[in-house]
């Protein structure tokens, strides 16, 4: 940078914006390769898929319109950060939105998973942050790129205008799915990506009409009696080693409807979740929980 102008920048207080943008670092665009160097670690452990070996292929998949229909508890949130962290800080110049379907989800996500749990949690990711602050409502980055947190009220009018290079919709099954459309047409320039994130929706209904247009795709493990293969230390921690899981949880993605292909289909069900026991007795016996958290209590 030219000295003159570089010291202009400084009398006028802004330095800090010119030599963070200047010297940010180039993060990779693969996902897994920016998880190992920009966030290996969530809360304390180090991260790896060994015990969801499901959201591999989601991750990988490259298709511009994917739907996810999940249960609760089973990682969804973590995807989220993850995909929209990666495209906005191994991509200059982007913008990204994400859009839940209130102001009390879109405000939780913002502060919490997003600015304190993934960026502000790790030292690569924190450098992002202009000054290291964020508001709710936008997420400026050091690279000149920029995250919307947004809601779908008013038929996603708040989403209309931008370019979106990515465009994430949470607690997807709430959204005024019917006018979609209009959010969608913010990826039309950039040639951008939709994921839209739910869990079951009301038969009938917009959101369910959308699923059924998916390609509806359902996780089969090769091993159908996994789940007796699985050993617990003595606080209901899964401690089959790395190799053992690999092979064990081993499986496949199937689609139900593959003649589908507008949208990509991918059902996560608690039912396929390792951590989650299947019956009352490993509830209390192999994981250690409230024999309410096992599956017989709920309705998937």
């Amino acid at each position: 940078m030219n000295q003159i102008k570089l010291a202009e920048k400084i009398l006028l207080g802004t330095e800090g914006d010119v030599l963070d943008k200047q010297y940010h670092e180039t993060l990779p665009k693969n996902v897994f390769e920016w998880i190992r160097k920009a966030r290996p670690y969530l809360g304390k452990r180090i991260r790896n898929f060994d015990l969801f070996p499901y959201w591999i292929d989601i991750y990988e998949d490259n298709h511009p319109n994917i739907m996810a229909k999940c249960a609760r508890q089973t990682f969804k949130t973590t995807t989220c950060t993850d995909i929209i962290g990666c495209a906005s800080t191994s991509n200059d110049g982007v913008e990204v939105s994400y859009v839940a379907d209130n102001e009390s989800h879109k405000t939780a996500f913002s502060k919490q998973r997003l600015r304190r749990e993934t960026f502000l949690a790790n030292d690569v990711l924190r450098k992002f942050l202009v000054h290291e602050r964020a508001s709710v409502g936008e997420i400026d980055l050091i690279n000149d790129s920029v995250i919307y947190l947004l809601t779908d009220q008013g038929e996603y009018k708040n989403v209309e205008g931008k370019s979106n290079y990515l465009l994430v919709c949470d607690e997807f099954q709430y959204h005024d799915v019917q006018f979609l459309y209009k959010a969608l047409y913010t990826l039309s320039q950039t040639h951008g990506r939709f994921y839209g994130f739910g869990i079951g929706g009301e038969q009938g209904s917009d959101y369910v009409n959308l699923w059924e247009r998916t390609d509806q795709r359902e996780w089969f493990y090769d091993n159908p009696d996994w789940r007796s293969e699985l050993t617990f230390d003595s606080q209901g921690n899964i401690k089959n080693t790395s190799k053992d899981l690999k092979g064990l949880l081993a499986g496949r993605w199937v689609a139900q409807k593959p003649e589908n292909t507008q949208f990509r289909g991918y059902h996560i069900p608690q039912t396929i979740v390792p951590t989650i026991p299947l019956t009352i007795q490993s509830a209390l016996y192999d994981y250690h929980v409230q024999p309410e958290l096992n599956l017989c209590y709920q309705n998937i």
